[in-house]
């Protein structure tokens, strides 16, 4: 953040508020002048000349204006990039129970929604607030110098405004929180409801979803409407008390007036700086109000820069040597089930091991603990005789390339979703596709390579999308192949083709499968069965 936000702004924008204020106390001060020593002693020249200067000095307030909003806009971008960029070094390396405990619509929401309300602690009308401090003291010493009685008047305002505005301020915190806490949570159940939109059609939970959203939305507008009936009053009795005191002021003014104890240039000159007081310290003591506003997604934003992250960090690993090893490894979710207890397993590097077992036994946990998405609650995991948690994590994860049942692709082009970041040649990648027998899947596409695969690979069937991450798997070429139910929506011909193909091209590389298809069991040198929490080796003969 310091190095986006360099220290040369600040003073560029302190430099601009110096010459505003300089020039703000003696405006009244020339004005004064003009009126007392010019119109009423009819001295033109006097007039003329302090009205260039007044003009000289309008002239330079505004360019000095102009070039503060410009710093001001350079400075809050940057601390808004700032916050981003932190934001994503938690978020990417985040461990995965962050977002198994938080959808991504809430995700998105939340960070969203925090950022850019904190962001406005670094726009131009809370940044102004260094300005308008100066501006109170000059205008607290221009108020002293014409009329210290009148002046101390002024100065009685400021704990009436305080306690008005800390009432506020303290309703107005109470309504926020409550507003960003429903609106997250409605965010999140609008999502689920997206995500199963088909369900909603296929059950007619049109008018029940409906009356939920409805109930759901009129709670959060009623908590709105509350907030903005306290900006509302809040701003109603900051308008009051400076009518009230202009109106004071002009009576007891012109009451000193005609006593000729106060000139009309003095009153002139007093009424704007009691306007350099009063407006200014509305705003200064809003700041509370402000905050009020503000705080709740600075706390949330400040615990999410407290996430769980993945250690990084650690020994160097660049190849599987000799052994993958599981002693006594356990792990149970956050609500107790048991999912595996006290497993043993050892895979050999160049082993090809099948494992195989009821849907939610636990054979994808196993393979999220050995790519340390989870941890197990009890034993290690060794690999090469060193527990996995110890290895260098990017490293480590080299070690693997991944094919699940569900691929995730990304709204990019083909090549940009099969590469993921790799420098590969073009020549290598149709060599690739030629082994793989995939010809005529990417050249029948528009623009081949090039092609723009929509959210999700959503204009691709299952089985194409199951082809893209075997490719990617493929070209990322590392020492571990996992493939996870890889081919489940691909044709049995073109499946066992690709098997046949991997286990022959791959000879060397060690190759764990889960599949409910006992047909591929037979290239296997072992295959597991879990079941119960424990695993045991299966014949598949």
């Amino acid at each position: 953040m310091k190095k986006i936000i360099k220290k040369n702004t600040v003073i560029l924008i302190v430099f601009c508020y110096l010459i505003l204020i300089g020039i703000s106390f003696l405006r009244p001060m020339i004005l004064k002048v003009i009126m007392d020593e010019g119109i009423i002693k009819k001295n033109i020249r006097l007039i003329i000349y302090l009205s260039l200067s007044l003009t000289a000095l309008i002239s330079i307030e505004e360019v000095t204006s102009i070039l503060q909003t410009k710093l001001f806009a350079d400075f809050q971008n940057k601390f808004v990039l700032s916050l981003y960029i932190k934001v994503g070094q938690i978020l990417y390396r985040a461990k995965q129970d962050y977002f198994t405990n938080n959808s991504s619509t809430e995700i998105i929401n939340k960070l969203s929604t925090d950022i850019n309300s904190v962001s406005t602690l670094m726009d131009s009308n809370i940044m102004y607030v260094l300005g308008y401090v100066l501006q109170i003291i000059s205008g607290v010493i221009g108020l002293f110098v014409i009329n210290w009685k009148l002046a101390f008047l002024i100065i009685i305002v400021v704990p009436i405004k305080y306690l008005l505005i800390k009432f506020f301020s303290e309703k107005a915190q109470k309504l926020f929180e409550k507003e960003i806490d429903l609106s997250s949570k409605f965010s999140a159940w609008f999502g689920d409801i997206i995500n199963g939109i088909r369900e909603v059609k296929l059950w007619n939970l049109y008018e029940e979803k409906q009356k939920n959203l409805i109930t759901k939305q009129k709670e959060i507008l009623l908590i709105n409407k509350k907030c903005k009936s306290i900006q509302a009053y809040n701003m109603s009795t900051d308008s009051a008390i400076k009518g009230l005191i202009t109106a004071f002021l002009y009576g007891i003014g012109g009451y000193l007036i005609c006593k000729s104890e106060l000139t009309l240039g003095s009153l002139t000159a007093f009424i704007t700086y009691s306007n350099y007081v009063i407006n200014p310290l509305s705003v200064v003591m809003n700041l509370k109000f402000i905050f009020a506003q503000i705080k709740p997604s600075a706390d949330r934003l400040r615990n999410f820069f407290k996430t769980d992250m993945e250690q990084t960090k650690g020994n160097d690993i660049c190849q599987l040597k000799k052994q993958i090893s599981f002693e006594n490894v356990s792990f149970c979710y956050d609500n107790g089930k048991m999912v595996l207890e006290n497993i043993n397993l050892k895979i050999e590097k160049g082993e090809k091991i099948a494992i195989i077992g009821d849907n939610g036994s636990g054979k994808s946990t196993l393979i999220s603990m050995l790519l340390r998405f989870i941890e197990p609650q009890k034993g290690h995991i060794y690999i090469d005789g060193v527990d996995v948690k110890k290895y260098d994590m990017d490293q480590y994860r080299n070690l693997f390339s991944v094919v699940e049942q569900h691929t995730y692709l990304f709204e990019d082009t083909l090549w940009n979703n099969i590469v993921m970041g790799k420098n590969v040649l073009k020549e290598e990648m149709n060599e690739s596709i030629k082994n793989m027998n995939m010809q005529e899947f990417i050249t029948k596409l528009p623009g081949g390579y090039d092609y723009k695969i929509q959210k999700n690979g959503e204009n691709f069937s299952g089985g194409e999308r199951q082809k893209i991450s075997l490719l990617r798997a493929i070209v990322k070429n590392s020492s571990i192949l996992i493939l996870d139910e890889a081919t489940s929506n691909i044709d049995e011909k073109f499946d066992e083709f690709l098997y046949q193909y991997i286990l022959r091209e791959f000879s060397d590389k060690t190759i764990i499968i889960i599949t409910h298809n006992k047909k591929h069991l037979k290239w296997m040198d072992k295959t597991y069965f879990i079941q119960n929490g424990s695993i045991e080796e299966y014949n598949a003969l």
